[in-house]
């Protein structure tokens, strides 16, 4: 259940502030997602590696059962950068409606997709409190911000959203709410997502272009005779 407010909450953040957010452009950038070849690379090598550390994750569980591996700041800067890292983009690309709607449309996609793969794998999490292990939505919206950032703004300023990423990823194992393998695919979802509501994106801004050029053409025909 408190997964679930936490899902409504950050669903609720990105109602806010994205106005155009619809199915549509949602249904759209899944599927430019999944049809990207390099995101097809990052998905695939995402499950590898879970699958690589699903083996060890019993073992990191029983390792760091009765201590943690974080300080208890840095895992609590972790728990509400997972949730609340959507603000911190906003307010960086206040300005840009196409941007705003952009990144709306990318963290609502998010969601819904997580949760789905949270709801058919049902896999408990290692402090057994529910059944919403697989993968981490934390994690995933996170990475998200993170690729956002490097996709709009550039590398340098995505370095600390990376890093804010990596501690809230640790800090879902340091808390026992996720397995490393949970992390780990959560965090394949939030960049191949926000890679591919960039390709979205530029094929938008390309039309809104074209659409602006044939209208000057028109009016500028129009004139002429």
């Amino acid at each position: 259940m408190i997964k679930i407010i936490k899902g409504l909450i950050i669903l609720k953040i990105v109602c806010l502030h994205g106005q155009t957010i619809s199915f549509n452009n949602i249904e759209n950038g899944l599927l430019t997602t999944l049809n990207s070849k390099n995101n097809q690379v990052i998905l695939t090598s995402g499950l590898a590696l879970t699958f690589i550390a699903s083996k060890y994750d019993s073992i990191i569980i029983t390792n760091t059962e009765n201590k943690n591996f974080l300080p208890s700041r840095l895992s609590q800067v972790g728990d509400f950068w997972g949730i609340l890292s959507p603000l911190a983009v906003w307010a960086i690309i206040l300005k840009s409606s196409m941007n705003k709607d952009y990144v709306s449309n990318a963290f609502a996609a998010n969601i819904l997709s997580t949760y789905a793969i949270k709801s058919l794998a049902q896999r408990q999490r290692p402090d057994g409190s529910n059944n919403y292990s697989f993968p981490s939505g934390h994690t995933s919206n996170s990475f998200l911000a993170a690729e956002l950032i490097n996709q709009i703004k550039g590398m340098p300023l995505s370095v600390p959203f990376y890093l804010l990423s990596i501690n809230t990823a640790l800090s879902r194992i340091n808390d026992k709410k996720h397995f490393l393998s949970d992390v780990i695919f959560g965090a394949a979802i939030g960049i191949s997502i926000g890679k591919g509501f960039k390709i979205l994106r530029k094929e938008k801004a390309n039309q809104r272009l074209k659409d602006d050029l044939e209208k000057d053409f028109y009016i500028h025909f129009r004139w002429l005779i």
